[in-house]
């Protein structure tokens, strides 16, 4: 009898350890299952959260395109603005212009700067023909001719009556040719006398031409003075040089 109640309580023991043993593995596979599903919600998690943080990227990439939109757009706006003002101004300044530009096509001071130009190259030409036709001497001139890139004749004012009251091409005939070096004195840079021409028609058009021209003669000789010394100077220091 106690052999025969062993043999329950064995069988008793291998009934619980197997039940033991099914429900521990029961409870693995459910603990394992509940695993997966606690995982599968991690990675939906995780994916939900990728997907948010995409979102979030997007509309903020949206937002800042359409901020820099909106700033192109007030940009092109001011810039249009700029640009209606500008051409506002430039049509203004175009019509004054060809106000100007009427006024000085019907100004009388335009056609005394053209007669003006038109005579002093008839005073140049009649007094190059006469020193032509005086001497050949004049290879000094030339030289000052030359240095100066193109000289203008400047008649000085006459003392008589009869040849102040002459025109300017008359003045140049009557005057006589004098030597190479003293006729320099009375001809000027056309640069100078250009310069001096306009500076009179645009600031002092009541000055007379001639007090302009003797103010250029007075400039002219000194400088041609201090040339003439320069130039010794040098002959001077080379001619020492050589001894």
């Amino acid at each position: 009898q106690h052999e025969q109640r062993g043999q329950e309580l064995q069988q008793t023991a291998r009934r619980i350890e197997k039940d033991r043993r099914t429900a521990l593995e029961k409870a693995s596979a459910g603990h394992m299952e509940l695993e997966e599903k606690l995982r599968q919600r991690d990675q939906a998690l995780a994916s939900l959260e990728a997907k948010l943080r995409s979102s979030q990227e997007e509309a903020r990439s949206a937002r800042d395109a359409m901020e820099a939109h909106m700033e192109r757009t007030r940009e092109q706006s001011r810039r249009f603005e700029d640009s209606d003002y500008a051409n506002r101004e430039l049509s203004k300044q175009l019509r004054a212009c060809k106000e100007q530009l009427a006024f000085l096509q019907h100004s009388k001071r335009n056609e005394m700067q053209l007669h003006g130009i038109v005579e002093q190259l008839q005073v140049d030409n009649a007094r190059l023909v006469k020193i032509l036709a005086a001497t050949d001497d004049f290879r000094e001139f030339v030289d000052y001719a030359d240095d100066a890139a193109g000289l203008s004749y400047v008649a000085p004012i006459a003392s008589a009556g009869a040849v102040a009251s002459a025109s300017r091409g008359s003045r140049a005939d009557r005057i006589p040719v004098r030597s190479a070096r003293r006729e320099g004195d009375i001809w000027v840079p056309s640069d100078a006398f250009t310069l001096a021409n306009e500076f009179r028609h645009a600031h002092a058009p009541q000055v007379p031409a001639q007090t302009i021209a003797d103010l250029l003669l007075k400039l002219n000789t000194i400088w041609r003075r201090r040339e003439q010394r320069h130039v010794a100077r040098l002959r001077q220091r080379f001619q020492d040089e050589r001894k």
